[in-house]
């Protein structure tokens, strides 16, 4: 990324989350540190988190505002749970099904493109760190599916249990495109 382009996203976020780009850079460094994984994998756990990691716990927020200050003030464990603008589509397992051995693997990471698999034991939320913007389509097993704003300003989709192809693709206009 260019610093204009940095400057463009920064200046985005803060109009969508209320936040300013001193705290919303703290957020990211925070929660969002990134890991040098040499086959790009990620396993939930390994070395704190990956820009793509899974997690089972969400809480609700509808209003921008008050997202911004729970996600300022701490009050939400980013490491353990997500903050969501509405309700998703299903509800999660009991805490005891949760997962521990979560896994998500880059298969593509490219400008307009980035496509994962994951495998999880229950219902869980990937969080991919990278911006929530329009023109962003989703494909999970090469059907449509809906992108969720997570934390405010990320990408997230809700999965359920067993292996997936999740695939994210940059398309101007209305149409979808997902992968094979």
């Amino acid at each position: 990324m260019t610093p204009r382009s940095i400057d463009a996203l920064l200046e985005s976020l803060e109009a969508t989350t209320g936040l300013d780009s001193k705290a919303i850079l703290k957020m990211l460094e925070r929660d969002y540190q990134p890991c040098h994984l040499a086959k790009r994998t990620s396993t939930v756990g390994s070395c704190g988190f990956s820009r793509a990691f899974l997690l089972h716990d969400y809480v609700v927020v509808p209003d921008a505002l008050e997202r911004a200050r729970l996600l300022r003030s701490g009050g939400v464990n980013s490491r353990k749970q997500v903050v969501l603008e509405r309700e998703p589509r299903w509800t999660m397992t009991s805490a005891a099904a949760q997962a521990t051995h979560d896994e998500t693997r880059f298969r593509v990471d490219e400008p307009g493109r980035v496509e994962l698999d994951v495998t999880t034991a229950s219902n869980a939320f990937l969080v991919l760190a990278d911006s929530y913007y329009p023109g962003w389509k989703l494909g999970v097993d090469g059907m449509p599916a809906e992108i969720l704003a997570a934390d405010g300003f990320v990408r997230a989709v809700a999965v359920t249990a067993g292996s997936h192809r999740i695939c994210f693709n940059y398309v101007r206009g209305h149409s979808f495109w997902a992968c094979a």
